[in-house]
């Protein structure tokens, strides 16, 4: 089945007239095909929390916002980690965090353009899109697709401000299952008592296991290159643990590498701890065999 078969399939509450054009409104087969690739991706969520009168009018791929912390300890590969898509509705921003490929993780947050005080788009030294929140906040969403930048610089200024405002004013995760507000901090839907991935199993497994915070949170690769340093860095220590214990020559030079070592492999600790623990607050259901409901 071709892509555009895929999406007439799908049957999703779609603004075609502004979906599918440029960013003169001028209909633009090339934008069509661009926008139904993502909107593919996108659907399973999209048909379970978007409300009946509710229509998409543009998807844009995006990085999620991030950290200075998070970026020099994460280096160039977050560019890919924090992918994500941000759908544009008649009445929100949904932003959904997903994998390389721009599949979804299954975890959604909302921003309701009530909540929406100031929207810059900007395409000097590199596309970003920052929004200035109703609770005092300012998020940058950067790395925002070619395709999609200009138009949201046309669709933004007459939708900002207007609609429903929450309770949080600003950015906030839902739950993928029952579209009802998540608690910050908090694991499990209180409305469907679906679970996510938590803090505390992030911390334990970054602790107990190579790599294990990665992996837990759903980011194999990373999990895979720390779990390579880190047994690199294991075998040192103990490398240098056998010479102090035996007393062989080289005693005092082994003592002072087992003490730069582990003082490393603490801080390699430090950093899994670090990350798996924000990556969890994306609020990822723990079954990897969820499925969302379509309740249209």
């Amino acid at each position: 089945m071709d892509t555009h078969a895929q999406y007439v399939s799908l049957n999703l509450p779609v603004d075609e007239t502004v979906c599918f054009s440029d960013h003169k409104g001028v209909p633009s087969a090339k934008m069509q095909v661009h926008q139904e690739k993502f909107l593919i991706k996108a659907a399973a969520l999209l048909k379970t929390v978007l409300r009946p009168d509710e229509k998409v009018l543009l998807v844009a791929p995006a990085c999620s916002p991030m950290g200075v912390l998070e970026q020099l300890t994460t280096g160039w590969i977050i560019v890919y980690i924090k992918r994500c898509l941000l759908v544009v509705t008649t009445s929100r921003v949904i932003h959904l965090p997903t994998k390389t490929d721009f599949s979804t993780r299954q975890s959604v947050a909302e921003i309701s353009l009530g909540d929406i005080m100031q929207a810059k788009v900007s395409t000097f030294l590199g596309r970003a899109l920052t929004l200035k929140y109703r609770n005092g906040k300012t998020e940058k969403f950067v790395y925002v697709d070619g395709k999609a930048v200009r138009k949201l610089k046309q669709l933004l200024p007459g939708l900002i401000g207007k609609g429903e405002q929450s309770t949080t004013g600003g950015r906030r995760h839902i739950c993928p299952r029952c579209s009802q507000p998540l608690e910050p901090r908090h694991y499990a839907c209180r409305q469907c008592f679906l679970e996510f991935k938590d803090r505390s199993r992030a911390i334990r497994y970054s602790i107990l296991y190579p790599g294990g915070g990665y992996f837990y949170t759903g980011h194999p690769v990373l999990g895979i290159l720390d779990a390579i340093v880190e047994a690199f860095l294991t075998l040192l220590v103990l490398v240098n643990l056998l010479v102090v214990v035996s007393g062989e020559r080289g005693r005092d030079e082994a003592a002072a590498g087992l003490v730069v070592f582990l003082i490393v492999l603490v801080i390699e600790k430090l950093v899994t701890i670090f990350h798996a623990s924000h990556y969890v607050d994306e609020y990822v259901p723990a079954k990897s065999d969820f499925a969302p409901v379509d309740r249209r």
